[in-house]
């Protein structure tokens, strides 16, 4: 179990939302890290996530919607799997 942990980053936002138009866009980036510390040393959270950008596009006219989005990220951290005979 850990003694402590600690999260720290920054995210910024850009949108794109004109009045009287059906075309609504956002594109986001955050930088963040999230650290367990475990008989003294610092690890990284399962589900840290060190970069991440996201954006989508929407369209939307009386009845209709369409939107797409999107997201990337820096990989998660992984164990090591040695397999071994049984």
């Amino acid at each position: 179990a850990p003694s402590s942990a600690r999260a720290r980053g920054i995210e910024g936002l850009l949108s794109y939302n004109p009045e009287d138009s059906p075309w609504r866009a956002w594109l986001g980036y955050s930088l963040a890290a999230v650290e367990d510390r475990i008989d003294g040393v610092d690890v990284r959270r399962s589900w840290d996530q060190r970069h991440a950008l996201s954006g989508g596009v929407t369209w939307a006219r009386a009845r209709w919607d369409f939107a797409l989005r999107a997201i990337a990220h820096s990989g998660w951290p992984t164990t090591t799997v040695t397999p071994a005979a049984d």
